[in-house]
């Protein structure tokens, strides 16, 4: 998995994919490098979304652009809102699994 490219397909920065994955940007970092792959609840994340979107990776039209755009915006709305709600709740932010981040971007 090339998670540099599906970070990049997903419109995230490093904050954001460390933040929706709960892991450090320096771990980012090292995944997109190839230095270290990702485990745990965060590969299972990274497949779902690997999966989910593998087929929109060429762009057909400026209408199928803007379409993905939107869900991508909306991916990374969902990940700055479930940090913030565990800060808020005075929890550790932490990973999902790819059930629950898929359930809470469906609500979205």
């Amino acid at each position: 998995m090339d998670t540099r490219d599906l970070r990049k397909h997903l419109g995230l920065t490093q904050e954001q994919m460390a933040r929706a994955c709960n892991v450090s940007v320096s771990t980012i970092r090292a995944w997109d490098q190839g230095l270290r792959k990702p485990t745990g609840s965060a590969l299972r994340l990274l497949e779902v979304l690997e999966r989910e979107h593998q087929g929109t990776r060429v762009r057909r039209n400026d209408a199928d652009a803007e379409a993905e755009d939107q869900e991508e915006d909306r991916l990374a709305v969902i990940a700055e809102r479930r940090y913030l709600k565990r800060r808020r709740e005075g929890k550790q932010p932490r990973g999902y699994t790819a059930e629950e981040f898929l359930a809470e971007w469906d609500k979205a």
